[in-house]
């Protein structure tokens, strides 16, 4: 009897640790960085894939205190608002999260960016660096008291990336996240840049 209970309390206690993470809850890898009071996360639906497959890739920001956050973005690109793009869907949810200027961008901006290297560390596409660039895109996100933000990226790569060959379609890779130069709680002082550890993956 005291196995049965000693299990029922260890399987509750799992479920509540799963259910507090931000949504989606992937199946996959995940890796988090938290800098109080934000927790930014990134995850993938697996870690290998064959050539031809989709990248499922998840991102969540999460408001970890107790007090209203409002996160200023100051660079974009329009990858969630040109919904023409090949190769690339977009979703959203929103657990307590806001863009009051223009709820529009809620649901329709990719809110957040991501780096993609090889293992020998060329890279493959990071908005920050090279011919891609970010442009200037100012507004608030914010985030109520342990409220999350969080988007699903579909992304094919031979056609999101454009030219036939340009991306090795087979070896070693890893994927990070990240928010890039945000002011948090105010424009005033230095902004900050959050970046999640990199996830490996292979692609066969």
């Amino acid at each position: 009897m005291a196995t049965v209970v000693i299990i029922a309390l260890l399987c509750a206690g799992a479920y509540a640790y799963w259910v507090s993470l931000p949504l989606p809850r992937t199946a996959g890898p995940r890796v988090s960085i938290t800098s109080t009071p934000l927790q930014l996360s990134i995850g993938l639906d697996k870690t290998e894939y064959a050539a031809t497959d989709n990248l499922t890739v998840y991102f969540s920001l999460r408001n970890i205190s107790n007090k209203t956050v409002t996160v200023t973005e100051t660079h974009g690109y329009g990858l969630g608002l040109e919904p023409l793009i090949p190769g690339i869907r977009l979703t959203t949810s929103a657990e307590g999260a806001s863009v009051p200027v223009d709820p529009y961008k809620l649901d329709h901006r990719f809110h957040f960016y991501f780096s993609w290297v090889e293992s020998n560390g060329t890279v493959i596409f990071d908005p920050r660096v090279g011919s891609i660039g970010l442009t200037d895109d100012l507004y608030d996100i914010v985030l109520e008291p342990n409220s999350c933000l969080n988007q699903t990226l579909y992304i094919s790569p031979t056609d999101y990336f454009g030219i036939p060959g340009q991306l090795p379609l087979t070896g070693a890779f890893q994927i990070s996240g990240f928010l890039y130069n945000v002011w948090i709680n105010g424009i005033a002082g230095p902004t900050v840049t959050l970046e999640t550890p990199g996830i490996a993956f292979a692609v066969n």
